[in-house]
């Protein structure tokens, strides 16, 4: 059973997983530019990601107790479906979309961001 919240959090987690990946062969490349006297004076590319927009499609199935309400409805859990291939095969009615919008500035660390400041340097 999936819970949404390990579900955003690996989403979330590989966005910026592939910022960091970006940054990093970035970073690989200065020494070849650096070293390059073709190439020393062109800019080293890089990439940033900004504001992503993405949609989980999800089905929740029954639910994990005997009754739904026996719990909290906030505490009680439910199978939750992502998998495009089980999504297809049930009515469009049982099929529910969340959208999001991330902007990856607010996930990283940063001069905007105070509270998550770095030092880099040390």
């Amino acid at each position: 059973m999936a819970q949404l919240s390990t579900i955003i959090g690996s989403i979330l987690r590989d966005i910026v997983a592939a910022q960091q990946k970006a940054d990093m062969y970035a970073a690989s490349l200065t020494e070849l530019y650096k070293n390059n006297p073709r190439m020393k004076y062109i800019p080293i590319p890089g990439v940033t990601l900004g504001e992503i927009e993405f949609e989980l499609h999800y089905a929740i199935g029954k639910p994990a107790g005997r009754t739904l309400w026996r719990k909290r409805p906030e505490q009680q859990e439910v199978d939750m479906t992502i998998a495009a291939s089980k999504l297809a095969k049930l009515p469009e009615r049982c099929v529910d979309t969340i959208r999001f919008k991330v902007n990856l500035c607010d996930l990283l660390p940063g001069p905007d961001n105070d509270e998550n400041e770095t030092d880099y340097e040390n």
